[in-house]
């Protein structure tokens, strides 16, 4: 008899932990996110703040009164957003229900509008597809998640001193823990500029994007400009 030759299973035993090790990961990174989200956010202020702190450093500044300016400059940023935000999401969630059905009219009109010139579009398909309450629901949900992030500001700005803290004394344990300490500190002061770089680039190109996005809307006669430009600055990062 012919030997019969089978085919190796598709998904073995080791892909298959390996799916479900991801799945558990996921899901424990969603459970986890009121934690997880603040401590990220944490750890991209400190990468934008320690080019300053070493730098004041240089200066001659200690490290606790370096890190006291950041943190005066930190919280002046967080209050001004926080101003320019505020009202302008509460302002916004209680007009939800009229924009609401502006929009509802307004896709009506524009769907009887191409009806009426020639077009054969189903309004009921329409909706279905791309429903304008659910857009703002969206917009309204972002902006909370924003605002109750901005509530978190005491556990992050703790969160960014302590790392700012470990950062000020990170060359002098490479210094004493490597082995070949100026080749280490070589490669992390390179991948350091590399990541102050790109961060540089992306804060630039984010006001950009923001401010386009507010000429537009003031243009338009849109309402909360300043906040629509703001969380398209800040969305851009993401």
């Amino acid at each position: 008899m012919p030997n019969v030759i089978q085919a190796p299973p598709v998904f073995g035993p080791r892909a298959l932990t390996a799916a479900a090790s991801f799945v558990i990961v996921v899901a424990g990174m969603k459970l986890a996110s009121p934690i997880i989200v603040p401590f990220l956010l944490s750890v991209f202020i400190a990468i934008i703040c320690a080019p300053l702190l070493y730098l004041m450093k240089q200066k001659g500044l200690p490290t606790f009164v370096a890190i006291l300016l950041l943190v005066a400059m930190l919280v002046s940023a967080g209050l001004l957003i926080g101003v320019l935000i505020g009202s302008s999401v509460n302002e916004f969630t209680a007009n939800l229900p009229q924009y609401k059905s502006s929009l509802q009219v307004a896709t009506h009109e524009s769907v009887q509008w191409l009806n009426s010139k020639g077009f054969h579009i189903n309004e009921e398909t329409v909706l279905s597809r791309f429903n304008p309450g659910t857009a703002l629901q969206l917009a309204a949900n972002t902006l909370s998640g924003l605002t109750n992030l901005l509530a978190q500001s005491f556990l992050i700005l703790l969160t960014v001193v302590f790392i700012l803290l470990e950062a000020s004394s990170f060359p002098k344990k490479i210094m004493s823990a490597a082995k070949s300490p100026n080749e280490s500190m070589v490669s992390i002061t390179r991948f350091t500029h590399s990541v102050n770089r790109y961060l540089a680039i992306k804060s630039a190109f984010s006001a950009i994007t923001g401010g386009c996005v507010y000429i537009f809307l003031v243009f338009m006669g849109i309402d909360f400009p300043v906040l629509w430009a703001l969380l398209a600055f800040l969305l851009n990062f993401v």
